[in-house]
């Protein structure tokens, strides 16, 4: 009796160390590990306030400066069972915006403004209970306008203040006064109004504001980064250092003169020497094409555009680069 207890109990201990074993962490339980959140697409997952998974965590990347508006729905089609958090936090952690989950309410949003650049955390967390859920951020531009006050007007997504109007003095060629802004602009920009960052092109759409970069800096890909060094040239946007592209050289051997002022040339380099049918070299003295037309192992044939005595005269080297 006392032995078979004993291996009762030792099968439950083997059992329960088993269990914990196998139980799988939360893959994004902190914010170290939140999974980047694409906007106006609904995310379906599910928290349990009594296991590893009570918390879900979300990067949001904001381009531009925008409205952003979180809107939660738990268990969908369903009665909610989770009593938890909804929370969004700035790059700090520091919280932005929340709403207490409740036992029995489904529906949950937030809504905050978003600076451009920036990167936002938005957490769901269970306390106690279990149930799926359904998470969707929207974006929207924010109105640079908004905030201007009754003395200022909105110039190219800027509030500045309001300046008399230089219009009395006439406006230029293809301009046009703006009243609401006190001065000529391009007459296809009247009452045009563009947010934050962006101008009324002639065209009279809004165009983003190309700022120079400073100095050690270049543009690439619309962002500013640092210029290669001596030495350096830039390959898929990193610099790396300039390789050398080996070059071959080859001699005039032979040859004859064409139709058309075109010549052909046999050099002395071939196949076992990287010369490839349809490669294309330069006559060193006069810098002139020359197009390989067939190969041999260790002998090649090119055509140019000018006599063989002209070929000749003025020198026999061709040399050729792999890339080109």
């Amino acid at each position: 009796m006392i032995r078979g207890l004993k291996t009762l109990g030792l099968m439950l201990c083997l059992a329960a160390i088993t269990a914990c074993a196998g139980a799988a962490p939360d893959a994004d339980g902190v914010h170290t590990k939140a999974r980047r959140v694409v906007v106006n697409v609904n995310i379906d997952d599910k928290l349990n306030g009594s296991s590893r998974d009570k918390a879900d965590w979300r990067l949001l990347h904001v381009v531009e400066e925008s409205d952003v508006e979180v809107t939660l729905t738990m268990a969908p089609g369903g009665t909610n069972q989770v009593r938890g958090k909804l929370t969004a936090y700035d790059v700090t952690i520091n919280p932005v915006a929340d709403r207490d989950i409740l036992v029995g309410q489904s529906q949950y949003s937030l809504r905050f403004k978003a600076v451009a650049g920036g990167d936002y955390f938005i957490r769901v967390f269970a306390q106690s209970g279990a149930s799926n859920y359904r998470l969707r951020v929207n974006l929207s531009a924010a109105d640079p306008c908004a905030s201007c006050g009754p003395s200022e007007n909105c110039v190219d997504g800027v509030c500045v203040e309001q300046a008399s109007s230089t219009c009395a003095r006439g406006c230029g060629s293809g301009k046009s006064c703006d009243e609401g802004l006190g001065r000529c602009v391009w007459s296809r920009c009247v009452d045009v109004r563009c947010r934050r960052g962006h101008r009324c092109a002639k065209n009279g759409r809004c165009k983003p504001i190309r700022v120079a970069c400073p100095r050690g800096k270049e543009r690439v890909s619309g962002k500013c980064v640092a210029k290669c060094q001596s030495g350096e040239s830039r390959v898929n946007g990193v610099c790396e250092a300039k390789r050398d592209i080996p070059t071959i050289r080859t001699r005039i051997t032979g040859g004859q003169d064409m139709a058309d002022g075109w010549a052909e040339v046999i050099l002395n380099r071939g196949r076992a020497d990287g010369i490839t049918r349809g490669m294309r070299g330069r006559h060193t003295a006069t810098g002139r094409r020359v197009t390989i037309t067939r190969t041999d192992q260790y002998v090649s044939f090119g055509k140019i555009q000018m006599s063989y005595r002209d070929v000749v005269s003025k020198g026999r080297t061709v040399t050729f680069r792999p890339a080109n």
